[in-house]
């Protein structure tokens, strides 16, 4: 039980710092977006998930040592005791934190997104390119936006 509590606390710690990391970078999204620091968050989550998956296989390898499926199963299974406390303790103080950056990594996606579309928006502004139907002048459809092109296609 006390290798399954040490695997929890290693888990804990490392999505706390993940989600201190993935709130900076929303933060920096929501505010100014800068290239060079955005790309040094990401760098630095990058060794805490393949951290946190090793965790996860010794977690599984402690489940099938065991034989049960999951950890809340392993840890039920286990006679009243401090230990089994703590460990469901951890185990509910994981899920949240899991829930929360499942959330945050959504809104980031987001919040990528109309970067993304903001830049292509500026793109076909200073270009000065028909690339989408909703650019095109009224009168009907150039021979662009009969085939789809885009903005970078527009240039080939």
């Amino acid at each position: 039980m006390q290798e399954l509590i040490q695997l929890l606390r290693q888990q804990l710690i490392l999505l706390k710092r993940i989600a201190e990391l993935m709130g900076n970078l929303k933060k920096m999204l929501r505010d100014k977006p800068s290239g060079d620091q955005m790309v040094e968050i990401v760098n630095a989550i990058e060794p805490l998930m393949k951290d946190i998956d090793k965790i996860l296989q010794g977690q599984s390898e402690l489940c099938k040592k065991y034989g049960a499926d999951h950890l809340e199963m392993l840890v039920s299974a286990q006679q009243d005791s401090v230990e089994k406390y703590v460990a469901l303790r951890l185990l509910s103080q994981i899920n949240e934190l899991q829930k929360n950056l499942k959330t945050g990594i959504f809104s980031t996606a987001h919040l990528l997104d109309k970067e993304n579309k903001f830049i292509k928006y500026n793109l076909n502004v200073l270009t000065q390119v028909k690339a989408n139907p909703i650019y095109k002048p009224p009168g009907g459809e150039d021979a662009e936006t009969r085939r789809g092109n885009t903005i970078f296609d527009a240039s080939c």
